[in-house]
């Protein structure tokens, strides 16, 4: 039942920490998806949804906890439309919208240092497939570079929907774009594997993050 809820969104909306419902009894998780239904055929921002369905979640975690029934967490007074006005705003909103800012700014992080590791290994071997000398040998090689590959695009899926919400996104994606490329020239003309491309994804890294926690500090 629960699944079919899921299938009805209107908007493709990344709700985060969605999988803290697997916590949730079923009532309560029945009651977030008939939420969730509703709330997102409003006249919302992305943002601004996310915001609401995470407290959402958070006050169907702790009513559960106290034995408190899902109806009387979420009313479905007037469609659900006292419930979101009184989301919409105040301190409770606030409080979230900065928690779920600190959460993408730690996602951004980790990520990043992933994205790092990840690209320094696929830009390596592609190096050693156009010299022929390899660290190991090309299978052993190109075993290493396949999960280096699938970490980076999974850690970049995730930093590419926190940017996305960005004002300044295409700075960051401009900036990916720049290094990327810079990598890619110096790892074709570099003598040896000694080379700045790993020194031109850590100042990406850094920049990224600095500007991100600007953002946060400016919302504030």
């Amino acid at each position: 039942m629960a699944a079919e809820k899921k299938k009805k969104r209107t908007k493709k909306v990344h709700i985060d920490n969605l999988h803290l419902l697997k916590k949730l009894e079923p009532d309560y998780v029945q009651a977030f998806f008939d939420f969730e239904e509703v709330l997102l055929k409003e006249q919302l921002e992305e943002e601004k949804i996310n915001i609401i369905a995470n407290i959402a979640i958070e006050q169907l975690q702790e009513g559960m906890e106290k034995k408190k029934k899902p109806s009387l967490i979420i009313n479905k007074e007037k469609h659900y439309q006292t419930y979101i006005a009184k989301l919409s705003k105040g301190q409770v909103f606030q409080r979230m919208k900065e928690k779920l800012k600190q959460q993408d700014y730690e996602k951004l992080t980790i990520s990043g240092i992933w994205i790092v590791f990840g690209v320094s290994i696929l830009l390596l071997f592609f190096k050693n497939l156009l010299t022929g000398q390899y660290l190991i040998n090309f299978s052993i090689d190109l075993i290493a570079t396949a999960i280096a590959f699938a970490l980076s695009l999974r850690n970049y899926q995730l930093r590419w929907r926190i940017i996305n919400r960005s004002k300044n996104r295409s700075l960051y994606f401009g900036l990916d774009a720049v290094t990327f490329a810079l990598c890619i020239v110096v790892k074709l003309f570099a003598k040896g594997n000694f080379d700045i491309s790993y020194l031109l994804l850590v100042i990406s890294y850094f920049v990224s993050k600095q500007q991100f926690k600007k953002e946060m500090q400016s919302d504030r």
